[in-house]
């Protein structure tokens, strides 16, 4: 059967330079033989002396952070917000390199190696967690999941520079701190 869940609890950490995020769930929520998979959502110039399949790689995340970037700038048009600047996360669970989703709750804790917000960040500025979660009743089938009351953000003392997130989902895709200014228009 392919829908075998685990009878272990599941840990998986993906690390780079800038944070590491550490993913945990109970036995039965994590399919079998689910690997942990995150990839930095950022914008990547392409270069001549590129492969073509880094080209294809970095034009695809490329894609993805746009995408990203107008579906943050519209959700907090919607709330009369301006978005000043976000990181993002793809993170999923792949079985034999297709996306699967939990059974129930996982643990996701972010933890950035330097505090870090985006440059020009203005002084009232406000840090959302946003999760950009499949809806087959969207558009483009992608909805924005505001996670802010639900995710513990721990920030610096100015507020604006993030330590460190938690959050819990049972539904895996693009998460995103985002920092939001207020609407001047």
């Amino acid at each position: 059967e392919s829908d075998q869940t685990n009878p272990l609890p599941f840990e998986g950490t993906y690390e780079d330079d800038m944070v590491k995020i550490n993913v945990s769930a109970d036995a039965g929520i994590v399919p079998e033989g689910a690997e942990l998979s995150v990839t930095p959502i950022t914008k990547t110039e392409i270069t001549a002396d590129m492969t073509a399949k880094e080209k294809a790689e970095a034009e695809a995340i490329n894609d993805q952070y746009d995408f990203t970037a107008e579906k943050l700038e519209k959700d907090s048009q919607n709330n009369e917000k301006s978005i000043e600047g976000f990181i993002a996360y793809d993170i999923s669970f792949l079985v034999d390199g297709q996306e699967t989703e939990p059974y129930g709750d996982v643990n996701v804790i972010m933890e950035f190696k330097n505090s870090t917000s985006p440059d020009g960040i203005s002084e009232n500025a406000e840090v959302a967690v946003k999760h950009l979660k499949s809806d087959a009743q969207a558009e483009d089938g992608i909805i924005v999941e505001d996670l802010t009351e639900k995710a513990k953000v721990q920030t610096e003392t100015d507020d604006k520079a993030v330590k460190k997130v938690e959050l819990q989902s049972d539904s895996f895709s693009t998460y995103t701190v985002t920092w939001l200014g207020t609407d001047r228009s």
